[in-house]
């Protein structure tokens, strides 16, 4: 039942996945922001490959004392340059992703807004402040799937294989396949801690809901909560849904400090 619930998110997951990156080429001016940081993450993952070979070099010719000095600095320098401009060019692509991520954002809540305003101006009760936490929370979560996901995870994938390759050919066999069997193990246990990690998560994203439906009710209704006298029992109510939500935060925190320490703990 667990590995069917597993299976089934993850194929929501990946469907949504598909329908952002769809959405973030939709126009030709995201397409070029999207090429323009395409490329300074290639470069950024190019200088990353680049700095552990001079190293290398580094450390092979000073320990056979066989490389020449003017070379010995040179190798220095040039891994001096790849180790900054690797951050440089992943700092620079951020700019170009925000861009990409705010303008995704405002698309989303336009045509969210288009689809939920019909049946909120027919209810009782519009909306009740519901919509308008999903709003508020969206640029966040648009920033770890679109950025977390697509912007970082797949370089650092395509980087770890590249090393891999580059180990492969200057490293003997033994480390290559050590190599690999860490990141097959870091990948497994990140797979069996991220569950919990998630069921976590959507506690959060609960807790966050009930405290902006809560808040919008009470400004809906202000006249009538202030005149029936129940002012401080909607208040209390706020600060406890507050007090919830901090609590879900710092589960949520403490998962990510587990599932670290279980991560590295296990390799």
């Amino acid at each position: 039942m667990a590995d069917t619930k597993g299976t089934s998110t993850e194929r929501a997951t990946i469907r949504v996945l598909s329908a952002i990156a769809g959405r973030m080429v939709a126009s030709s001016s995201q397409r070029w922001r999207i090429g323009a940081g395409a490329a300074l993450e290639v470069l950024s993952i190019a200088l990353g490959i680049a700095g552990p070979i001079l190293l290398k070099l580094l450390v092979d010719g000073l320990t056979a004392k066989s490389l020449p000095a003017a070379w010995m600095t040179l190798c220095v320098v040039a891994f001096a340059v790849t180790w900054a401009g690797a951050s440089i060019c992943s700092a620079a692509r951020v700019v170009f992703s925000t861009r990409v991520i705010d303008d995704l954002t405002g698309d989303l809540v336009s045509d969210a807004l288009a689809a939920r305003l019909p049946a909120a101006a027919t209810a009782r009760d519009g909306d009740s402040g519901r919509m308008l936490g999903l709003v508020e929370r969206l640029p966040y979560s648009l920033l770890i799937v679109a950025d977390g996901l697509i912007w970082r995870a797949a370089p650092l994938i395509i980087q770890l294989v590249a090393t891999l390759a580059v180990l492969g050919e200057l490293a003997p066999l033994r480390y290559g396949v050590a190599m690999v069997a860490f990141a097959v193990v870091y990948v497994l246990v990140t797979r069996i801690g991220s569950q919990r990690h998630q069921a976590l998560a959507n506690q959060t994203n609960v807790a966050m809901a009930d405290v902006s439906q809560n808040t919008g009710d009470v400004l809906r209704n202000a006249r009538r909560v202030v005149l029936n006298g129940a002012l401080d029992v909607e208040l209390a109510d706020i600060r406890a849904g507050y007090r919830r939500r901090a609590r879900a935060n710092q589960n949520v925190a403490g998962s990510l400090v587990r599932l670290t320490l279980f991560q590295y703990g296990s390799l």
